[in-house]
């Protein structure tokens, strides 16, 4: 006897639905909505400074003969199109159950989100290697630059390879002499910086970088202003006491010359590298890169993380700064990936990534 066809269904929850706790959830016996209704995330939501209208859905669910199957998180953000500011989506946090991946629910999602979420613009970031195929389908322009890391102290990586106990001890007595030969020398490149130029966190993330972000020259990007640091500063998808963000300026005798945002958080028991606290240099800018470039910023970003970071990730497409960061002992690490679904009859390099201000702090990868 055949089995029975799943009765497979849409969930949407909207922006004024979500404001007003006005919202009832089908049986989450997989904790698949459980993530992304936490405190923590509806107060992400309803901060964002791209206020959705009252309609817009903020929360996409498929549900499986009355059970939650899959879902994804959607918010607004802007992107800079020549000399157009423009509302744009963004996605997160999809995730399908594993009883009903065979259903095809992550393709729904994606179709949804891209073609039904009400916004004209989407744009991604941090896919994973299992999705980007799908971007790819649905006909995305797919950037991807060099991730590089740089380790601090090799234990994680001798435990991922099964090393354990005394000889782990022992080992890493050896192992992490050339990682301390190295954020030696980082330090010492950072303090002759600094003699330079003046290092100060900021809470409150000042009006002057909006000019930076967007007048650097670069055709298209996503709006990262003071509004929407602020956003990523105050706010993230899940609390950890061991999450951290942090905002620096950079300024000369007085006037502000740039800025960087960085993160730390713990990876726990998932993943290669498991229970590690990971540093990420997410965004900088500079008023002129002859003067503050790239790698400046991040060098003087490098002595701002606390000891107890045991690698650090950076992502640029930029040659010169990744052959200056490996000279201080960072390694290649995979890609950093930005996905953009716009119109491209419009914008005829749209696709180029020559045209774009790259960060790898697109999308919601700042908020986790």
């Amino acid at each position: 006897m055949q089995q029975e066809r799943e009765h497979i269904y849409p969930h949407i929850i909207t922006y004024k639905q979500l404001c007003e706790d006005d919202y009832e959830l089908e049986d989450d016996k997989y904790d698949i909505a459980k993530f992304v209704v936490t405190e923590s995330a509806i107060k992400m939501l309803t901060n964002n400074p791209i206020i959705s209208e009252d309609d817009k859905t903020v929360l996409y669910f498929k549900i499986v003969d009355g059970i939650i199957g899959g879902r994804v998180l959607i918010f607004g953000t802007r992107l800079k199109l020549d000399n157009q500011i423009l509302v744009c989506g963004s996605g997160s946090s999809l995730k399908v159950a594993e009883p009903f991946r065979h259903l095809g629910l992550g393709a729904d999602i994606m179709t949804y989100m891209t073609f039904n979420s009400g916004y004209d613009i989407i744009i991604a970031a941090g896919i994973s290697k299992i999705a980007l195929p799908l971007y790819k389908v649905l006909k995305y322009s797919i950037f991807e630059f060099p991730q590089l890391t740089c380790f601090y102290n090799s234990r994680s990586l001798l435990e991922h390879y099964g090393i354990h106990g005394c000889f782990l001890k022992f080992l890493l007595s050896l192992a992490n002499i050339p990682f301390r030969l190295f954020k030696i020398m980082q330090i010492r490149k950072s303090r002759i910086l600094q003699e330079q130029f003046e290092l100060k966190r900021e809470d409150l993330v000042p009006e002057w970088i909006d000019a930076i972000v967007l007048k650097d020259g670069h055709k298209y990007c996503e709006v990262h202003d003071h509004k929407w640091f602020q956003w990523n500063l105050d706010n993230q998808l899940t609390l950890h006491n061991q999450y951290k963000s942090s905002f620096f300026c950079i300024y000369k005798e007085g006037r502000p010359l740039g800025f960087f945002f960085t993160k730390e958080k713990w990876q726990g028991a998932i993943g290669s590298l498991q229970n590690v606290l990971k540093g990420f240099i997410s965004e900088w800018g500079s008023v002129n890169e002859k003067l503050l470039s790239e790698l400046d910023i991040y060098i003087l970003a490098l002595s701002t993380f606390s000891n107890k970071v045991e690698l650090i990730y950076v992502g640029t497409p930029c040659e010169s700064t990744l052959k200056g960061l490996k000279k201080m002992g960072f390694i290649n690490n995979g890609t950093c990936n930005i996905a953009v679904k716009g119109n491209k009859k419009k914008y005829n390099d749209f696709g180029n990534i020559k045209q774009w201000r790259i960060r790898s702090g697109y999308g919601d990868t700042m908020l986790y």
